[in-house]
């Protein structure tokens, strides 16, 4: 059945691509060009920049609903993030970054594209709420252990002692990515946006969810693949010409 656009999924990551372009320009020049930036080393930059990626990665699971092929859609991200680790581990190996954004997203939607038929017995709320309340337990997986609220359960050190399962969640102590997304918490972001484009096969978003609120932003929305991976080498042009 032929839907609707949802133009408002497209503006809000045309909004979070520029808040990454905004968040990178502040941490090249902190940790690469060593400008004083106070701020920067709060903890403030860090809720942002959580906050920024998972909006990003929830609305790109609701999208998932836009694509007619997303097992297509997911080995096309997974080449390009490929081409990414390779691109940074020759060009700058101490920035490389190995389990991105990038890797994380083709990950999800292949997941995604492979248990569709099971998602659809799922009530979409059962999915948005269980995949949030999933998220939150194990936000802190990749420091060893789960959180209950004001009980934290330890998970089993030797899981962090093979290099093999950093994509999982499950660091070593030496493991390095300038940017890392594992599967574990952020799967659970991205297939609780699924449960929201559930809804986009009935039309049930409310009418301004359909309208053109920014041009602009619409637009960065539906280019942020492009935008994301070509912002980075700018920022540090530019910045090597005025430092």
């Amino acid at each position: 059945m032929a839907t609707k656009r949802i133009v408002l999924f497209d503006e809000i990551r045309g909004a979070m691509i520029w808040c990454v372009v905004l968040y990178h320009l502040l941490y090249d020049l902190v940790y690469l060009f060593a400008v004083d930036i106070p701020w920067f080393g709060s903890a403030w930059p860090e809720w942002w920049q959580e906050t920024v990626a998972c909006l990003f990665i929830f609305i790109s699971g609701c999208c998932c609903y836009f694509s007619r092929n997303n097992i297509l859609r997911g080995l096309r991200l997974l080449i390009i993030a490929a081409l990414l680790s390779t691109a940074t581990y020759l060009v700058m190996p101490q920035q490389m970054i190995s389990f991105g954004i990038i890797h994380l997203l083709s990950l999800s939607v292949l997941i995604f594209a492979l248990g569709r038929p099971l998602l659809s017995f799922i009530p979409p709320p059962f999915i948005m709420l269980g995949g949030l309340l999933l998220y939150y337990v194990t936000f802190p997986v990749c420091n060893g252990y789960l959180q209950f609220g004001t009980w934290n359960y330890s998970l089993p050190e030797t899981w962090y002692q093979n290099s093999c399962w950093f994509w999982l969640g499950f660091p070593t102590a030496n493991y390095y990515s300038a940017d890392y997304f594992p599967l574990l918490p952020y799967l659970w972001i991205f297939l609780s946006g699924c449960g929201l484009g559930a809804y986009r096969s009935k039309d049930d978003y409310p009418f301004w969810a359909y309208q053109t609120h920014s041009k602009f932003l619409a637009f960065c929305g539906r280019n942020s693949l492009w935008l994301y991976l070509v912002h980075q080498p700018l920022l540090l042009a530019i910045l090597s010409l005025i430092w």
